[in-house]
């Protein structure tokens, strides 16, 4: 909108609301010497037309009722019995525990005879079984370092 039609929308709203400009104040008490004629106040300008309504906006379909649930469709047990508790988060299951049986095993980087040897570990290590893929496992050592060993040097029981 151009600016002058929105100052004179402002204008006619101020009118209409009772905010227009306040009347002037009464003439000042002029000496009987300097008496002038009196002066007809000018005639107020006509009021501008007022502007066209604007289109009337898309009514919203009114809401839908809520939804109603016969008594006879509820059961006296939902009705009176309270919500369930929810159900205590499940603990992780216990890792499975394996030990070294050979007298050295290479405790490697990644699954497979091409990992980097990290460590080489002695018969009877204890080792946290943290996944197996093939015939590989990666495990935890108890100083929570992880690596891969091969299943076939490993045991379910201490030797």
């Amino acid at each position: 909108m151009p600016r002058a039609l929105v100052a004179l929308v402002v204008l006619v709203a101020m009118m209409v609301v009772g905010c227009a400009p306040k009347t002037p104040a009464p003439p000042a008490v002029q000496s009987p010497a300097a008496s002038a004629p009196p002066v007809a106040p000018a005639p107020a300008a006509p009021p501008p037309p007022a502007p066209a309504p604007p289109p009337p906006a898309q009514a919203a379909p009114p809401p839908l009722p809520p939804p109603t649930v016969a008594p006879a469709a509820r059961s006296p047990a939902s009705v009176a019995a309270p919500a369930p508790a929810p159900a205590a988060p499940a603990t992780p299951p216990a890792r499975k525990a394996v030990y070294v049986k050979v007298s050295q095993a290479n405790f490697r980087e990644s699954g497979g005879t091409s990992g980097k040897i990290l460590r080489v570990l002695r018969r009877g290590a204890r080792l946290e079984v943290l996944e197996t893929r093939s015939d590989w496992l990666r495990v935890r050592l108890d100083d929570g370092l992880e690596g891969w060993v091969a299943e076939s040097v490993t045991s379910d029981t201490a030797p």
